[in-house]
C-alpha cells in the first residue's frame, strides 16, 4: 500500500485516537476491510493524501465498544448519484472515472459483506473533486487475556504514523492500542492447494510434509470454493490463473461467503499492481513463483506462527 502511495506521491497517514481499550476482533476480516477501502482510496487519488483514522464513539454495552475506522481520501470523489450503487457487485462510479482508474469491481461490495458479518455498519460521504471518506462502525468486545502485544511506531509523531513505518512489539508501559489476535488450532495444521500445475503441487507436497502439515489439493478455483464449504483448514494457498474459476474470482466468493481463513495467492507475477489485485479480491498475502523453501517458511510462520511448523528444516 505505503508504495502504490509514493510512486503517485501521495501521503498515507495513519491516526490513533490516545487510550484506546484493548478489544478482540477478525483480523482476518478486519485487515481486508481497510486494505480494500485504502487501496480504492490511493487508486482515486491523484494528489494530497490518504488518512486512516482509529477511534471510539460511543460505549454502547459493558463487554464491547463501537470502534470507527475512517478512510478519507483527496481524490476525485463519488457523484451523489453513485454513492447507493458502489456497494453493489461490480458497481461503478460514473463511466468517465472508470474509464480514467478503473472500478472497484467486487472490492466494496466484499467490504460491505465482512463489515456486516461482524454486526456493522458502512457509510460514504463524497464531493465530486475534493475526496470521499469511508466510515466502518464494528462492536468490538473488550479482551479478557491480561497480557496482549502491544504496539508502536519507530520515530512516529503522538497519535499520526505514517503505514509505511514498522511496527515493533512494545512491553513498556504504553496506551494500549486495538489488538486483534488469531486463535491457534489443536493438532496439526491443515492447508488446502488450489493449483492446477503438477509440478507446483508436488513441490509443495514434499516441502509441507517435511514441516509436518496435512495437505488437500484441488486444481481449480471452483473446487475449492466447494471443498471448503464441507472442510475447514487452517490456510489456503490460491493460484492466480486456474481454468473453470479463477483465483481472484474464488477468492471473492469465498469471502462474500464469510470465509475468513489466511488466503495466500500463488503468482508468477511480483508487480506492485499484481499485489493490489491480489489484496483487492481478498487474499491476504502472495507468494510469487518460483518460490524459496525459505520464503514458503516465513509465510507460514507469518500466518499460522512458529509452533505451526513441527519439523521444518533449514533451508
Amino acid at each position: 500500500m505505503d508504495v502504490n502511495a509514493h510512486a503517485k506521491g501521495i501521503e498515507l497517514v495513519l491516526n490513533v485516537l490516545a487510550g484506546l481499550s484493548v478489544v478482540m476482533g477478525d483480523p482476518s476480516r478486519i485487515r481486508q476491510i481497510l486494505l480494500n477501502l485504502i487501496g480504492n482510496a490511493i487508486k482515486f487519488t491523484e494528489s494530497g493524501k490518504v488518512t486512516v483514522s482509529l477511534s471510539t464513539i460511543s460505549h454502547p454495552s459493558e463487554e464491547a465498544y463501537d470502534c470507527l475506522f475512517v478512510v478519507q481520501d483527496t481524490g476525485v470523489g463519488i457523484p451523489e448519484d453513485a454513492r447507493s450503487k458502489i456497494f453493489d457487485s461490480f458497481g461503478q462510479g460514473d463511466s468517465s472515472t472508470t474509464r480514467k482508474y478503473g472500478g472497484t469491481g467486487l472490492g466494496l461490495a466484499i467490504t460491505k459483506e465482512l463489515v456486516h458479518m461482524m454486526n456493522g455498519q458502512i457509510t460514504v460521504t463524497s464531493t465530486p473533486g475534493k475526496g470521499s471518506t469511508f466510515s466502518v462502525h464494528l462492536p468490538l468486545p473488550f479482551a479478557n487475556q491480561s497480557e496482549l502485544a502491544l504496539f508502536t511506531q519507530d520515530q512516529a509523531t503522538p497519535g499520526q504514523a505514517s503505514l509505511g513505518q514498522t511496527l515493533r512489539p512494545e512491553s513498556s508501559a504504553l496506551e494500549p492500542f486495538v489488538v486483534v489476535a488469531p486463535v491457534a488450532a489443536d493438532g496439526h495444521r491443515r492447508i488446502l492447494l488450489a493449483e492446477d500445475n503438477p509440478t507446483t503441487q508436488n513441490l509443495l507436497s514434499i516441502l509441507l510434509q517435511q514441516m509436518g502439515i496435512e495437505l488437500m489439493i484441488v486444481d481449480n478455483g471452483q473446487a475449492a470454493v466447494d471443498f471448503l464449504a464441507k472442510e475447514k483448514v487452517d490456510l489456503v494457498f490460491m493460484d492466480c490463473q486456474m481454468p473453470q474459476l479463477d483465483g481472484f474470482g474464488a477468492t471473492a466468493q469465498l469471502r462474500t461467503q464469510g470465509l475468513s481463513t489466511p488466503i495466500i495467492a500463488l503468482t508468477a507475477y511480483a508487480q506492485a499492481e499484481d499485489e493490489q489485485q491480489c489484496l483487492a479480491a481478498g487474499m491476504n498475502d502472495f507468494l510469487s513463483k518460483p518460490f524459496r523453501q525459505s520464503e514458503l517458511r516465513n509465510i507460514l510462520i507469518k500466518w499460522l506462527g512458529a509452533d505451526a511448523l513441527t519439523q521444518a528444516s533449514t533451508p
